[in-house]
């Protein structure tokens, strides 16, 4: 609950109603709030992605679908 609080203001919640795109992957799902709102080239949008996902130890979803 002490990162909840820390980070609050940076965090964002995946919403029940609106899942992940499911043909894409983790990352292209993540890249694509950047590449929308800042017209982030998406090589450069993905490296950013890559980088998060290691900071967070989760690197090994980065290709992972929903495949549902």
């Amino acid at each position: 609950m002490h990162f909840w609080r820390e980070h609050r203001p940076h965090l964002g919640l995946v919403s029940l109603e609106v899942p992940l795109i499911s043909n894409l992957p983790v990352w292209s799902n993540i890249a694509l709030i950047r590449q929308y709102h800042e017209n982030m080239p998406w090589e450069e949008a993905k490296a950013l992605v890559f980088v998060l996902l290691q900071r967070f130890d989760l690197a090994g979803i980065s290709e992972k679908r929903n495949l549902r």
